[in-house]
Formats: structure tokens, sequence, C-alpha cells
């Protein structure tokens, strides 16, 4: 699979936030809760209370979906940052209690390019111009809740195997929450997919990772290495 930015960038977070290995071969891809307005059910007696029920999505033709790269999602200021790394953070090294994210960021004395980069790891600014925009993306699954065979209802989806849970999370704009009440089986989370849906901001917090846009899911497919022709 292509290599793209966004992980040269998380490569460099992670010599900052420290305690994540480099062992492993972890290759990324290039390239919401969706609410529903409830609906009262008919034949209720008048002073009874409304049954909120879900609407069903009405799903578009995947040729309706444009692909996009997940780099595109990282506003201009933010990816300028994380594209000039400071010499001073790829020096720290692993352990050192220098190498600690949350105590350098509150840290005052730091250069404002420092400053600027560490900011942008954790940045939850978004593309404006991709709100409400029907997309397809690929990822990786990191599930959040799941039922007891296994069909998973809300994941985030990240863009390399291992993030949020061997690796440390990428910055919540590189994160896209979905919750998808049909539910979704995967064989394996090291499997990529294609989400396809309509993108939205929305800061999605929880003790796995922070997102910054979520997806209102129309279809949900297998990637294969192959489909790299979309970007090419």
């Amino acid at each position: 699979m292509r290599v793209f930015f966004s992980a040269i960038c998380l490569s460099a977070a992670m010599l900052v936030a420290g305690g994540c290995s480099t062992e492993q071969d972890e290759q990324p891809l290039q390239p919401d809760q969706a609410q529903s307005d409830p609906i009262q059910t008919p034949g209720l007696a008048s002073g009874s209370p409304a049954i909120s029920q879900p609407v069903p999505l009405e799903k578009r033709p995947k040729e309706a979906f444009e692909p996009i790269e997940w780099i595109e999602m990282i506003p201009e200021m933010d990816l300028e940052a994380l594209r000039n790394p400071p010499q001073s953070l790829i020096d720290i090294e692993d352990g050192s209690e220098e190498d600690q994210l949350d105590q350098r960021l509150g840290n005052a004395n730091v250069a404002p390019a420092e400053s600027a980069f560490q900011q942008a790891l954790v940045s939850t600014n978004t593309v404006d111009t991709l709100q409400g925009k029907a997309i397809k993306i690929p990822g990786f699954i990191v599930p959040l809740e799941f039922s007891d065979d296994q069909t998973i209802t809300e994941f985030f989806l990240v863009p390399y195997f291992g993030a949020c849970i061997h690796l440390p999370p990428p910055p919540p704009n590189q994160i896209i929450y979905i919750s998808h009440p049909e539910g979704i089986q995967v064989e394996a989370l090291y499997d990529p997919f294609w989400v396809y849906g309509v993108l939205d901001a929305g800061i999605t917090e929880n003790s796995t990772a922070t997102s910054a846009y979520r997806i209102s899911m129309h279809h949900f497919e297998a990637y294969y290495e192959s489909d790299e022709e979309y970007y090419d």
C-alpha cells in the first residue's frame, strides 16, 4: 500500500509521545454517530408521549461518493506545522523525561515552531470544504461498541493499523467516528475497509481517542491494494 504523508508526521509524533514500538511495519492507507431526527409513530392517542424511532438512511449509490485521501482532512495550517517538525523534538531520547507529549505541551518555554507542531498533533481543526461531502475513504477499524456476536455498532476509522490500540492515536482530524446501528462484522482488525458516507465535523471523545470528524455511513466493503488506482 502506498504510504501517505500524514503517516510520516505521525512517526514524528511517536518520537514525542514515547512508549510506542517501531518494531511493527505499519503501512497506512492512501487516498457519527448518525443522528436521525425522531419521528412520531402514527396512531398515538392524544396526549400520549411520542415514540422516537430512527429514520432509515436513504442510501446513495456508490458512484455518488468521491474518494479522498486522509491528508486532505488536515487544515493547511496544521499540515504546514506537521511538515516541519522541530529538530529539538526529533533529538529527544526515547523514554527520557522530555519524551512526554503532555509535559511539553504545557511547557511555556518551547519554541514557537515546536509548539505549533505539538498543537497540530492534537488538533481538532477540520476542513470546511469537506463538510457535508459524500466521500469514500479507506481505513482500519477500532471497535468502540459491539454485541455478543461481535457485531460492531460504533467504531473509529483510522489511517493505519494499530492506531489507538498498539500505537498512540493520530491527531483528532485523522480519526473518523462512525455509529452504525445495523452493525458490521469484520474477520480481522488488520484488514482495511472502504467506508462510503457523508462527512461532517463533530468531536467525539472517549477513553480510546478523540475524533474531529464523523461519517453517516452508506456502504462498507473490503479494501484491496489494487484499489490504489483511485489515487493515481
